[in-house]
């Protein structure tokens, strides 16, 4: 999703027709990284403001993955956890900002919710960033790799995983928020979901 709409839909790019549908007031055509992005008014704004992509079967229980976007935060969002991407806290996964300016990533299991955080303090707000995590999934332990400015982070867990990863298929992917809370402020420009993890020169090379 490149996000160079000046107004209306989000167009998915794959072909896939996971095309986006914006609830709330967004301003579309904004300065982006490349050519033009979307802007999230936050918390303040009170409009719980979102782009749904839906639960298309390219989107739905993923394995590998990677999750890229460029993204100019002018704050870390509602509570300090302004949702980037969300395919639901509870049974799927969230990239999300973090206190202290930082990146995290959830993944639900059958054990319950986990959580890696990065620990760099290197988001700087007002600025664009590229932020990207690959996940592999190859074994319920695997943890995720997250990136920030194609730098690998060093990241904290939250718990061990454990169970299978939880059903998302019944959730939709939503950009900028997570379950009405937790708003994006800010802009984001060439947001991307992957079905596979990226090599090093791809994620290089999408930057």
């Amino acid at each position: 999703w490149t996000m160079d709409e000046t107004s209306g839909t989000i167009v998915d790019l794959c072909g896939n027709n996971d095309n986006g549908t914006i609830s709330g007031i967004v301003t579309q055509g904004v300065t982006g990284k490349y050519n033009k992005g979307i802007e999230f008014k936050g918390v303040a704004l009170a409009n719980n403001a979102y782009v749904s992509f839906g639960s298309g079967t390219s989107l739905d229980n993923l394995g590998a993955r990677t999750i890229v976007a460029w993204i100019k935060p002018d704050n870390l969002g509602e509570g300090s956890l302004g949702v980037i991407l969300s395919k639901d806290y509870q049974d799927g996964w969230v990239l999300r900002l973090s206190a202290s300016n930082n990146v995290a990533f959830s993944q639900a299991f059958g054990g319950g919710v986990v959580t890696w955080r990065t620990t760099t303090n290197a988001l700087v707000m007002g600025s664009f960033q590229h932020v990207a995590v690959r996940y592999s999934a190859a074994a319920t332990t695997t943890g995720p790799e997250i990136y920030i400015n194609g730098v690998k982070q060093t990241i904290v867990a939250s718990g061990t995983p454990f169970g299978s990863r939880d059903s998302d298929a019944a959730f939709s992917l939503n950009l900028g928020i997570e379950g009405g809370i937790q708003e994006f402020d800010g802009v984001m420009d060439e947001v991307a979901v992957f079905n596979r993890v990226l090599t090093d020169a791809e994620l290089t090379e999408i930057r």
